[in-house]
């Protein structure tokens, strides 16, 4: 049974802050926020060591990066930015078994959140930028290449509409992290925000598997050895990963609007998926 604040504060004489703070490390220890933490920091210090060696083989080989590299670069810091606001979130009781009232009664832990997901979708959006970047490299016909432009836009449009509708989820934004705690609070004017995660994941998914089947397409009347071909769609088919990363994403999302535990598994699932690409 989780400990509470109101427990530590009766048994020990703490101060307020104090108790807080016990409480914290308390819930850490009682829920998924220790793996929560412990994923995000071993992905960042692998795509940190990742996207060094990458860009290190660049100015090996060119002397410069180029467009798809710099993307990379790009998504690798708004990967590191949400990586330290969901340790922020750990720390504020995000993976703990909590219910969705005492939820609702952590405001900072909600602000937290809601932070970390515009850099998750414009870090998303920009790893999709420097795949597809970098498939301009293998498009032999001018309809792939307008193909590629296509995928280009719809990565586009996809992140920022993500990021706008996280950031206009309620007007005013205050009503996200007020609802049930502030009475003198206006309601405001909120969407649905569980069809939007639904929605957003059923996007991604498809939008996943397409980016992965892309280079088998690119490649099927290039010539080359049979078993460099099978090589190398190996290497692509290892995005495979990334959209079980993806499903597994939704299957936490779903989880989350069925169940009163908020355990913080989606964010395990997307800091997975986001490594991942």
């Amino acid at each position: 049974m989780p400990i509470t604040e109101g427990q530590l504060t009766l048994s020990s004489g703490y101060s307020h802050a104090e108790t807080r703070r016990i409480s914290h490390v308390a819930i850490m220890l009682q829920s998924t926020a220790a793996a929560l933490v412990a994923t995000s920091v071993v992905l960042a210090l692998a795509t940190i060591v990742s996207v060094s060696i990458q860009i290190e083989r660049q100015y090996k080989t060119t002397g410069r990066l180029n467009a798809s590299k710099w993307f990379l670069v790009a998504s690798a810091f708004f990967a590191l930015v949400m990586t330290s606001l969901v340790c922020a979130a750990a720390a504020e009781g995000l993976g703990a078994p909590i219910s969705a009232e005492e939820f609702r009664s952590r405001p900072v832990l909600q602000k937290l959140i809601l932070a970390a997901f515009p850099p998750y979708f414009i870090c998303n959006m920009l790893v999709k930028h420097a795949w597809l970047t970098f498939y301009y490299g293998l498009a032999s016909t001018r309809p792939r290449t307008y193909f590629i432009h296509f995928m280009q836009f719809v990565a586009a449009s996809f992140g920022i509409s993500s990021v706008l509708v996280v950031l206009l989820q309620c007007i005013p934004l205050s009503s996200v992290w007020n609802q049930g705690v502030d009475p003198t609070e206006t309601p405001g004017q909120c969407i649905n925000v569980m069809a939007f995660f639904y929605a957003n994941s059923v996007i991604m998914i498809v939008n996943d598997v397409v980016m992965y089947l892309m280079p088998m397409w690119l490649l099927r009347n290039v010539d080359m050895l049979r078993g460099h071909r099978i090589g190398i769609y190996a290497l692509f088919g290892a995005g495979g990963i990334v959209v079980i990363a993806s499903i597994f994403r939704l299957v936490a999302v779903n989880r989350m609007a069925t169940t009163d535990n908020l355990s913080g598994k989606r964010e395990i699932a997307s800091c997975l998926q986001l490594y991942m690409f």
